[in-house]
């Protein structure tokens, strides 16, 4: 059967603006010369180097598949006399992924990416010809050298540089230039103590925060590790260290400085230590690291903490203090929404299930409100990935179920935030898998005491798509295919 033309005038434009010949550069040809023995591996090579050279190319696709190419073939690529020119390359895609990428997310990847492949070219560097310690030396040039904005990422990786200097100075590599690597962990530090020195001081903050327990004896030391006062001394001290004379020596000096990992690493504790006696405090604490720019790599934890203590607090507060506290809850709930959706949306569970336990009309009116105004997770389908997996948002039936769940606590009081989920489905979209198994939340909500709201429910429930002439083919597309099987006399059970 021939395939209809394309008609879309639209789509016909994009098809021809789009379409290019992908030529491969010929400085990239060393990277296949590597693998050439090798089928697979030359396949994979292939297509990364389409992708990479393609004018519209996939930064996501490319920076995974070079962290593949890079470490995978590690061995095969440094036995080979192309080895240090290909280790060139590599550093070389990294950096422009952090350049030109364009979402903080692949260029915060590239940066990890980079890291991880110096620490591995790093520790085998004894064992391979000189000229590797000249790469390497080359590499922390050029990483030293790239804009402000861009080396941040550096800054800020999952993974130190200081491993990559504990490494060099185990190998002591010939022909590395120590004074490159020094150069870069400089700056890295550097750009650490002004970036927190640019924040507030964590001293003032949490004396605001906790005026009520403060303790200056106490909390001040336990504040010390993060405080504006120790940035300023170890920015010093960095200052003196870098006017001497540059070997190994100083490179195991600089690597006892804290870097940004450090940083996060203390921040990570201060909760523990600051509430290890009082819930309420360490949930504030909490609270201002999800605020708190840079500490990102630990907000999903922090949330976890969160969810993991606000039920100690519910159950030992007053209803009229309780309210407070909830307005600042969700004050920070709505500002780490759009990030954390799931983990958001366990805190709302936990709190809500909690304060329906008090009974206080007010305090459970007070968080409807607000459960209400934090808005409603809808489904946003959006196509395919590669694996053709439908894409959607992850959160919405988690926030369907959610709001189930808290519906379930005390159905009549539940009432709006009810209507609101039957609104917001109404005009948002459900989306639900054959996988998700979703039949279960719907048994157990009708089995739930909803006597006095079975109008609501039942509306709401007309719109799950979670019955059995709906599952796996669904409205129209079950139509059709009855049909046709009536018309072929398939008789089918």
């Amino acid at each position: 059967m021939a395939s209809e033309e394309v008609k879309s005038e639209a789509l016909r434009i994009n098809l021809e603006a789009t379409r290019v010949d992908v030529r491969i550069h010929p400085k990239y040809e060393v990277m296949r010369e590597v693998v050439l023995d090798y089928v697979g591996l030359l396949q994979q090579t292939d297509s990364l180097l389409e992708e990479l050279n393609h004018p519209y190319r996939n930064w996501d696709f490319v920076v995974r598949e070079i962290r593949r190419y890079a470490l995978q073939n590690f061995p095969i690529y440094a036995a080979h006399s192309q080895g240090p020119q290909v280790c060139r390359l590599v550093a070389e895609v990294f950096m422009e992924a952090i350049g030109d990428g364009q979402h903080p997310a692949v260029k915060s990847q590239a940066a990890n990416n980079l890291i991880l492949f110096l620490e591995q070219l790093a520790g085998e560097t004894d064992r391979l010809p000189k000229k590797y310690g000249k790469v390497l030396s080359e590499i922390f040039g050029q990483m030293k050298d790239m804009p402000e904005e861009e080396f941040f990422f550096f800054t800020t990786s999952f993974y130190s540089m200081k491993k990559t200097g504990a490494l060099v100075t185990e190998s002591q590599p010939a022909g590395l230039d120590y004074g490159s690597y020094c150069s870069l962990l400089q700056r890295i530090l550097r750009t650490t103590y002004q970036y927190w020195l640019g924040q507030e001081d964590p001293g003032e903050w949490f004396q605001e925060l906790a005026r009520d327990w403060w303790s200056p004896e106490i909390h001040t030391q336990q504040l010390a590790p993060i405080g504006h006062e120790r940035f300023r001394a170890l920015d010093q001290e960095l200052e003196k260290v870098t006017r001497r004379k540059v070997n190994v020596d100083q490179v195991k000096r600089l690597s006892e400085f804290p870097d940004f990992k450090d940083v996060v690493d203390d921040y990570r504790k201060l909760p523990g230590l600051l509430g290890r006696d009082n819930p309420y405090l360490k949930v504030l604490v909490l609270y201002k690291i999800m605020e708190t720019r840079g500490l990102e790599s630990i907000h999903e934890e922090a949330f976890r903490e969160v969810d993991r203590t606000l039920a100690q607090i519910i159950r030992k507060k007053s209803p009229e203090a309780l309210i407070s506290f909830v307005t600042r809850t969700f004050d920070v709930l709505k500002q780490s929404k759009k990030l954390y959706p799931l983990s958001g949306l366990s805190c709302v569970q936990t709190i809500g299930r909690e304060l329906f336990k008090t009974g206080s009309p007010p305090l459970i009116n007070h968080f409807l409100d607000s459960a209400i105004s934090l808005g409603f997770e809808l489904p946003h389908v959006g196509g395919v990935s590669e694996e053709w997996q439908v894409q959607f948002n992850p959160a919405h039936l988690r926030n369907i179920r959610v709001w189930l769940d808290l519906v379930e606590q005390d159905p009549k009081r539940n009432t709006r935030l009810l209507s609101a989920l039957l609104v917001n489905l109404s005009l948002g979209g459900v989306h639900v898998q054959d996988t998700d198994l979703f039949q279960k939340d719907v048994s157990r909500q009708l089995n739930s005491p909803i006597r006095q709201v079975y109008s609501l429910v039942k509306q709401l429930a007309k719109l799950f798509p979670v019955y059995f002439n709906e599952i796996g083919a669904e409205g129209l597309l079950r139509d059709v295919s009855t049909e046709i099987d009536e018309l072929c006399h398939r008789k089918d059970r």
